[in-house]
């Protein structure tokens, strides 16, 4: 594995026998299922070894609906009509019943059936609002409407949840019709509003319990839910909704995503703990999946079945018209276009007003139309989708018959490696003129709350988890910390390249097109090892093979910002070419220092460049100056010294306030540990928010090739703080 030094030094140093020569400069003059745990692993793998993957076994639940022809529930199906299949293998139905818990519009009995299901089980419903306009609030009222007046038993529970940027729960679950209805007057009103923090949520879950007995019935009774311990019931849901909020919003962050994929990935994810069969009712006009969200969307369905959580999508759209899909079709081609953009200037030049709005184009972009998505969101988790009607009475009969009765299977695979891999579920009937609908399947990933969302995360994982870990490609991380951070802590960027050029790029001659496919996980980590924050994205890029060579020479860039307290970290990352199946690992260490009064400084960095900004640009970006220009920093990258004449060096100082002096800079740089030069000037004058930002040129002719360490200290008064980095020239 290559090796590079921590990007810090000892502070106070003192060379001896220094030459002066740096040059200041001012920066206008700046260039260019139900689980049992894993089976121990063996030792770390050797250099060079491939991580290998927990093993263990799953038991896996399904629920399974049979309908005839008509759409009506099947009841009287026998344990020998239907096989279980997964990885294409048949696998042995350890347990099967006929799950009754609601009255079934069917005369159909299960009575060859040797011991049906007779206890009234809690249905748990998740009604969703998410991305309404004016007419699909109207008709996702209504929608919701006709599930309450035809699916509300006295053993259902019903929360209510509006997806508008953020995750908010309007209801929790009740089985009060009076409340739900409330809740779906607010839910579609238009209005922002909703609890979005896990606490306040489980508190008003447990408010709105009424008495000892447990969740509340109509005028509060309790309902008839055959001897289920109520109470305990009660509690396990308000920990789930907040359970949902919560992760909701650390997907959201640490994906740095306004896609609604991340909060119903959450609610999926937020139930496992729940028993029995819960269903969610997914009502939108539109669910946005560019190629950068399919593997998110995947794991959607994937976190579903393993929660036993069936989707049932509505298409608030009610009647739609061909001029509304071309609309549609328009928008999706204007991201998918701006997609293959950002991926050809990836660390090459300046961000353009498309590669902003990106997120909000591909949002608004379907996958081919709004039906066949939501058509896959519901089929691949046991349910269906309703759409091109404005009747939503029908559909919601259909819901309410298939959670009144069903049958409920398990088996036990073989034992496998939790190694990310899609495990596929077929279920099929020996009965003509019917048709089974269950989960497709599930991704196999470990167990645990803290354990990998996301199948690309697996192996990456797996690969910072062995003591020599392989590099089998170039990739440059780094964390520069800045001022104060809003949440806490100092402002700290992460920050990660990986050279385009470096990876498996596929052609398709035939269609002219190019296709590369690569994952990446960021690990910060404490003293201790612990990980504090962890961070990951899959991109895959398509475009046309005309511009594959220009691309090569671009880098893909990986960027997050987190706040940290004062301590010791190490920051880990991982890549993967997808298409070859290498992998890449970097350690950096760094310190994030604590404020003993005095000045302050960011970390200080090595420009590669200097971009302008589009016009209008509106950010809080540490690296962006002004909305104006933006640093492009070097992340230990060789440095030709034939191409640059000058090396910029990048911080930023917080003079201490009330200071009586002006404060000032002391550069020192070594070679091999030996001192080669130190140099004292004063800093620029604040920018009107208070902050010096300094960029300042180092003639590279002073230097021969090698490795050399800068540091930079700033004293104001009797304060002092220091920070360091490295530099490597070439020829």
């Amino acid at each position: 594995m290559r090796s590079h030094s921590p990007s810090r030094l000892p502070f106070g140093a003192c060379g001896a026998g220094l030459v002066a020569f740096f040059l200041v400069a001012p920066l206008a003059l700046a260039g260019p299922v139900q689980e049992t745990p894993p089976a121990p692993q063996g030792p770390p793998a050797a250099a060079g070894e491939t991580p290998t993957f927990a093993t263990g076994t799953a038991q896996v639940v399904l629920d399974v609906v049979v309908r005839d022809k008509k759409g009506r529930p099947v009841l009287d199906i026998r344990p020998e009509e239907l096989e279980v299949y997964e990885q294409g293998e048949l696998q042995t139905v350890e347990g099967f019943k006929l799950v009754e818990t609601g009255e079934v519009a069917s005369d159909q009995k299960a009575a060859t059936l040797t011991q049906p299901d007779a206890a009234r089980r809690i249905n748990l419903v998740t009604i969703v609002f998410d991305a309404l306009g004016v007419d699909g609030r109207r008709q996702g009222k209504r929608a919701a409407e006709a599930f309450i007046d035809k699916g509300l038993k006295p053993n259902t529970f019903v929360s209510i949840f509006r997806v508008d940027q953020r995750l908010a729960m309007v209801t929790p679950f009740t089985n009060d019709k009076k409340l739900l209805e409330k809740g779906i007057d607010m839910a579609t009103s238009g209005e922002r509003f909703g609890v979005t923090d896990e606490r306040e949520a489980m508190a008003a879950a447990l408010e709105q319990m009424r008495g000892p007995s447990g969740p509340s019935g109509p005028e509060g009774e309790a309902p008839d839910t055959g001897g289920v311990g109520e109470s305990a019931a009660a509690q396990a849901q308000a920990r789930a909704i907040a359970n949902m909020l919560r992760l909701a919003a650390e997907l959201q962050a640490q994906q740095q995503g306004g896609t609604s994929l991340y909060p119903l990935l959450a609610l999926a994810k937020g139930q496992r703990d729940l028993a029995g069969r819960k269903t969610m009712i997914y009502i939108t006009e539109w669910l946005g999946v560019p190629p950068s969200l399919e593997a998110v969307f995947r794991s959607v369905i994937s976190e579903a079945n393993r929660s036993n959580v069936s989707v049932y999508a509505i298409d608030a759209r009610g009647l739609t018209t061909d001029q509304a899909m071309a609309g549609a079709r328009d928008m999706l081609d204007q991201a998918r276009n701006t997609s293959v953009d950002i991926a050809e200037s990836r660390g090459s030049g300046p961000v353009s007003k498309g590669e902003i709005k990106l997120s909000e184009t591909a949002e608004g972009a379907l996958r081919a139309n709004v039906e066949g998505i939501l058509q896959d969101l519901a089929e691949g988790t046991g349910g269906f989708h309703i759409s091109n009607t404005n009747n939503f009475k029908p559909g919601a009969e259909k819901i309410a018959a298939d959670i009144a009765g069903y049958y409920e299977l398990t088996y036990t695979p073989p034992p496998f490696p939790f190694d990310g891999s899609f495990r596929p579920i077929e279920v099929r009937v020996a009965r003509k003129d019917v048709a089974v609908h269950t989960r497709n399947g599930y991704f196999a990933l470990p167990p645990g709350e803290d354990s990998a969302v996301f199948p690309y995360e697996v192996p990456l994982l797996g690969a910072l988890s062995v003591e020599t870990p392989p590099e089998d490609f170039h990739l440059r991380a780094g964390a520069l910390r800045f001022g104060d951070a809003a949440t806490g802590g100092r402002d700290t960027k992460i920050l990660v390249e990986v050279p385009i050029s470096d990876l498996e790029m596929t052609t398709d001659e035939l269609n002219a097109r190019y296709s590369l496919h690569l994952s990446l996980l960021a690990a910060v980590k404490d003293a201790d090892g612990t990980i504090v924050q962890q961070y990951s994205e899959d991109y895959p890029f398509e475009g046309p093979l005309e511009k594959a060579e220009a691309l090569k020479m671009g880098n893909i860039v990986f960027k997050r910002r987190l706040g940290l307290p004062p301590g010791d970290y190490t920051l880990e990352v991982a890549g993967q070419d997808r298409g070859t199946g290498k992998i890449a690992v970097q350690r950096e260490a760094f310190v994030v220092p604590s404020s003993t009064g005095g000045p302050r400084m960011s970390s200080v960095a090595l420009v590669r460049r200097v971009d302008d900004l589009p016009e209008g640009t509106d950010s809080d970006d540490p690296l962006d100056l002004f909305n104006k220009k933006r640093i492009v920093p070097n992340l230990n990258a060789p440095i030709s010294r034939a191409t640059n004449p000058k090396l910029w060096l990048f911080f930023m100082a917080y003079p201490e306030d009330g200071a009586a002096t002006p404060p000032q800079m002391t550069l020192e740089f070594a070679k091999g540990g030996k001192a080669v030069g130190r140099s004292q000037a004063p800093l620029p004058a604040p920018d009107p928010d208070g902050v010096i930002r300094f960029i300042g040129p180092i003639p590279t002719d002073n230097f021969s090739e090698g490795t050399y360490a800068v540091k930079v200290a700033v004293k104001q008064g009797n304060g002092e703080c220091t920070e360091a980095t490295q530099f490597t020239l070439v020829p």
